[in-house]
C-alpha cells in the first residue's frame, strides 16, 4: 500500500463497519488470505465488471471505465499476444489493488478476494481515486491506437 500506508504505520481497523455494508469502490480494507494479511484498496465492488489488459498472459493493466470500448477498438484482435479481457466479479468478492500497482501482490495473482475473509475497513488519511493513475486509457484519436500510456494523476483536492 505504498506510498499510502509506510511500513511500521499504525492503522485502526474498524471490524464492525462491513457487517451492514458492503465493501465499495476506494475503500481500504484488511483481508487474510492464507497465513498473510493484506491491507489494499477495493478497486471493484461485488458484481461489478473489470476490464483489463493482457499481454501474453500476464496482467497489464486495468482499463478506465469510460475507455473500454474505445480500448476493445485499439487492440481488438490485432494481437494474439495482447488482448482485452472482461471479468465480472463474484457476488460474494471483490477485486482489491495495491497502491504501489507494479510492485503489489493483489487480485492480479490472488483472484478475487471473498468477503468473509475480510477482516475489516482499514482508516488511514488517503485519496480513494489513486488507482486511476495506473489505468490504460488509449487515446481517443490518432494514429497510434496501440501505445500504453499512464492514465493522468489524480488531482490534487483543493
Amino acid at each position: 500500500m505504498m506510498p499510502t500506508l509506510k511500513p511500521g504505520a499504525m492503522l485502526f481497523i474498524d471490524k464492525v463497519y462491513y457487517r451492514n455494508h458492503t465493501p465499495k469502490r476506494g475503500e481500504v480494507i484488511v483481508f487474510r488470505h492464507g497465513d498473510s494479511t493484506y491491507v489494499k484498496r477495493v478497486y471493484r465492488a461485488p458484481g461489478e465488471e473489470l476490464t483489463y489488459i493482457e499481454a501474453y498472459r500476464d496482467w497489464v493493466k486495468p482499463v478506465r471505465e469510460t475507455r473500454v470500448s474505445d480500448t476493445h477498438n485499439a487492440i481488438g484482435q490485432n494481437d494474439r499476444n495482447i488482448r482485452v479481457r472482461d471479468i465480472v466479479v463474484p457476488r460474494d468478492s471483490v477485486f482489491v489493488l495495491g497502491d504501489n500497482f507494479n510492485n503489489s501482490e493483489d487480485s492480479r495473482n490472488l483472484g478475487p478476494i471473498p468477503l468473509s475473509s475480510i477482516l475489516g475497513r482499514a482508516w488511514l488519511p488517503t485519496d480513494p481515486t489513486i488507482a486511476m493513475r495506473f489505468e490504460f486509457a488509449p487515446p481517443r484519436r490518432g494514429p497510434q491506437m496501440h501505445t500504453l500510456i499512464p492514465a493522468p494523476a489524480a488531482r490534487p483536492r483543493g
